[in-house]
């Protein structure tokens, strides 16, 4: 058996999975607002709607180890409260006109409290807050302001657990606020951007302090509509990321490697309407990074995705798409990935959505491990939905993430430590929405 693995490695995992597109750690509905939103109660000129879940599932690795999964059952609380200006569905339905106002919001708060009854995992509480607003829509010069707050304390990697405890703390945060000055033509035919975003990122344990880090983002975007339904695009994004506590590590040995760096990423692409139930995306750019030390980013990007759309809310699709991500180990990842998807809805009452694909993942020369690695990982999940009602559902979700790979972490006077893992999560309940 391998020992648990070391808490450096913690970080390196965590924004590992942070980058795949797999995990049911939250719920399927939240991440879709068409689905999670029922009739809504309107006050006013808003309409809110309110809605909470029930579930009770199993993990079988929930600290994405090798060996000593220690698998555990598990009960989520999910309650929500989404917060929309009215929008033309309902303003037609209550017999008003539908036309743009001078204020257009969308947000909400959601939240989970995750109890583990392995005693080994401690409880989890999440947090997600977001608002987005737009002062005069659609009109030549608008201006856009984003907010979003992320609290999470789901487990991502084992650690030496202390004699009657559970283990290291593994809340963080993730704040992004953001302004962005949008213009467009008479007729909406050129549309463009041009804004800027903070991002915060910071950890409750002391051991994890050193790795907060901030972010400045300078953001371009660009339009043409040309035909009805297709237009070309165009967008730009500079990033600046810090780290103001690296100097912490100075004294303590290098097992991670953080860098400041600056990111320059463009890209060009067409999104469109072949038939009236068959779409397309397909963009291609470059990202070039510059790094204080190692490795740095440079290369095409490209990504192409076809969608077969039979009815507003049921979609199968295909996806391609290639490019560079942040990582703790290496400074970056060089990612490409292919993968499926589809979100169906039978007899009016039971919708299915699915997704599967693989991902391939190279990071850059590690220069703590004196190597390089690559990952292959396979991802998929299943969920379901079936509503007795137009207020209440009974819902199922399940989900595999593989990481198959050959890399081993090795550290002097520790055991080997492989990086391979496989995780299952499946999970039932029931959701109260409006």
């Amino acid at each position: 058996m391998y020992g648990p693995r070391h808490s450096w490695l913690k970080l390196t995992l965590l924004f590992v999975l942070l980058a795949t597109a797999s995990s049911v750690q939250a719920q399927s509905w939240l991440s879709d607002r068409k689905r999670a939103e029922g009739r809504g109660i309107r006050v006013g000129d808003l309409e809110l709607h309110p809605g909470v879940g029930a579930e009770v599932g199993y993990l079988t690795n929930p600290f994405y180890a090798h060996a000593n999964l220690r698998p555990t059952a598990a009960l989520r609380i999910a309650p929500h409260l989404f917060l929309t200006t009215l929008r033309g569905e309902r303003l037609e339905a209550d017999g008003e006109q539908s036309k743009p106002g001078w204020i257009d919001f969308s947000g909400g708060l959601s939240g989970s409290f995750l109890h583990y009854f392995e005693p080994v995992v401690r409880d989890a509480f999440n947090l997600d807050l977001n608002g987005d607003l737009v002062l005069a829509p659609e009109r030549p010069v608008s201006l856009r302001l984003t907010e979003t707050l992320r609290r999470s304390a789901v487990p991502f990697s084992e650690s030496t657990l202390p004699q009657g405890g559970q283990g290291s703390d593994y809340t963080n945060y993730y704040e992004s606020a953001g302004a962005q000055v949008l213009f467009r033509s008479a007729g909406g035919l050129l549309r463009g951007g041009l804004g800027y975003r903070f991002g915060y990122a910071w950890f409750d344990d002391k051991g994890f302090t050193y790795n907060n880090n901030i972010s400045h983002n300078a953001l371009l975007n660009l339009g043409w509509e040309f035909l009805p339904k297709t237009a070309l695009f165009y967008d730009a994004t500079f990033t600046h990321q810090s780290y103001p506590n690296r100097n912490e590590m100075l004294n303590a040995p290098r097992l991670t490697r953080l860098v400041n760096n600056n990111i320059l990423t463009s890209r060009v692409g067409i999104n469109g309407a072949i038939t009236s139930r068959i779409g397309a995306t397909a963009a291609v750019g470059y990202t070039t990074g510059f790094y204080s030390e190692g490795d740095e980013p440079d290369g095409v990007i490209g990504s192409v995705e076809v969608r077969y759309t039979p009815s507003p809310i049921s979609e199968v699709a295909l996806a391609f798409d290639r490019g560079f991500l942040p990582s703790y180990q290496g400074n970056f990842q060089d990612r490409t990935r292919i993968y499926a998807r589809t979100r169906w809805l039978f007899i009016g009452a039971l919708m299915l959505a699915a997704r599967a694909g693989v991902e391939f993942l190279t990071f850059g020369y590690d220069a703590v491990q004196m190597s390089t690695r690559s990952d292959r990982r396979y991802f998929g999940d299943l969920s379901g939905e079936y509503r007795f009602v137009d207020w209440l559902a009974v819902t199922a979700q399940a989900g595999v993430l593989v990481d198959d790979t050959t890399f081993i972490f090795r550290i002097p006077d520790n055991p080997d430590d492989p990086a391979r893992f496989t995780a299952v999560e499946i999970w039932l309940g029931v959701r109260a929405f409006l």
